[in-house]
């Protein structure tokens, strides 16, 4: 099978770039794909995927009027099998010409090539939370974008309710949805490493991601546990250039606060290890979250905001996750209280989540895709979970 992918493509944690690199991995590791020739962005990075089967060609900018013509000429040519889109709804830009690249998995599909998406957000009802510009316009935009998706072969999501959400708008004749769960990076097992009476955040920063909540929670925590570290690692949204900057010099002072800026990809796992519980204090959410699936894979428990998104991803793939009310920094402190004086509590919850984690492992999501590339009909085979409560108090 020969496999074009378009996608962001980059060497650092974010978000759908990241998820991209990894899934290729997985698939170019299998003996039924042939060659994998990545369609990326310009981002000013060097770095090429390292031999073997896979080609990274960085032929298309963000909000530029010819992105799509670029992409589609890559795509007649290669003559591929198949084409996996892995998009986010702003992926191609913010103005009206990101457009044209929505409108390429249509036009693919009508050339007769296999045409399959991944589509990472879901909500745009606070896109003004977030750091989108919001308006009339552009909630029109994204559902046309939306629409635009739909006329692909088979688009994927990462969370039931949304692909109930779009089975409800989708016109017959249009793509088949298919729900499949993000997943860890890592082979799934208890990682040591661990250090004492540490918490762990990694994300792209941005003020709806609760940082300061988080500092505010950790300033409580200390009372209680004064050798207590918190560790800040990964990078400025993309939307929010210099944030992260801000921050550390607004809480330069904090005492346990352990400033570490951008992880490449090699260092998550490591930066995640040191972890004694893994936080996502997020003040919105727009689908899924990588990070706690990295974290759960590597026997991190996870104190997560109690976040519809949040809470429908572990009810849907049985996950114990420690919720907290959003932009709430007493229960959020006494939440990892808890958590880092309780080991064998942290390790009952890391045994729980191991078993999802094994399900939804990276070489399973591999093997799930191509399933949905070559038609088969046992494209998703259904979670069969325990029955043992998410976020519940005691097992």
């Amino acid at each position: 099978m020969r496999l074009v992918v378009v996608s962001k493509y980059s060497p650092s944690v974010e978000g759908i770039a990241e998820y991209g690199r990894f899934i290729v991995r997985a698939l170019a590791a299998r003996s039924d794909v042939e060659r994998i020739t990545v369609i990326a962005n310009w981002d000013g990075s060097k770095e090429q995927e390292a031999g073997g089967s896979v080609e990274v060609r960085r032929v298309w900018r963000a909000d530029d009027a010819r992105q799509a013509v670029w992409i589609l000429r890559e795509i007649v040519a290669l003559k591929p099998d198949v084409v996996w889109y892995n998009v986010g709804l702003t992926m191609f830009g913010g103005t009206a010409w990101a457009a044209s690249g929505f409108l390429l998995p249509a036009l693919t599909r009508r050339l007769g090539i296999r045409s399959v998406v991944t589509l990472h957000e879901h909500r745009i009802d606070q896109l003004a939370a977030i750091g989108v510009r919001d308006g009339i316009l552009l909630r029109t935009g994204l559902r046309v974008t939306r629409g635009l998706l739909l006329m692909s072969d088979v688009v994927c999501v990462t969370t039931r309710q949304h692909r109930r959400y779009l089975e409800n708008i989708r016109l017959p004749g249009r793509a088949q949805v298919v729900h499949i769960p993000l997943c860890g990076y890592e082979s799934p097992r208890l990682e040591t490493g661990r250090e004492p009476a540490t918490v762990v955040v990694l994300t792209s920063h941005a003020p709806h991601k609760g940082l300061p909540t988080l500092i505010e929670a950790f300033r409580r925590v200390r009372r209680h546990l004064p050798t207590a570290r918190l560790v800040v690692a990964g990078i400025d949204h993309p939307r929010f250039p210099g944030y992260l900057h801000q921050m550390r010099r607004h809480y330069a002072s904090e005492p346990g606060v352990e400033w570490v800026g951008p992880v490449e990809s090699h260092r998550v796992l490591s930066t995640l290890c040191r972890a004694t519980v893994v936080v996502a204090p997020y003040l919105v959410a727009t689908g899924s979250s990588a990070t706690i699936h990295q974290a759960v894979s590597l026997g991190r428990p996870v104190v997560a905001t109690d976040l519809p998104e949040f809470r429908s991803m572990a009810e849907e793939e049985d996950l114990w996750l420690e919720f907290v009310p959003r932009g709430d920094p007493d229960s959020l402190a006494g939440t990892l209280v808890t958590l880092l004086s309780d080991p064998c509590r942290c390790n009952r919850i890391a045994l729980h989540n191991l078993g999802s984690a094994r399900r939804n492992s990276l070489e399973s999501t591999a093997e799930r895709y191509v399933r949905l590339f070559r038609r088969r009909p046992d494209a998703f085979s259904p979670i069969v979970t325990s029955g043992w409560p998410s976020g519940a108090l005691s097992p």
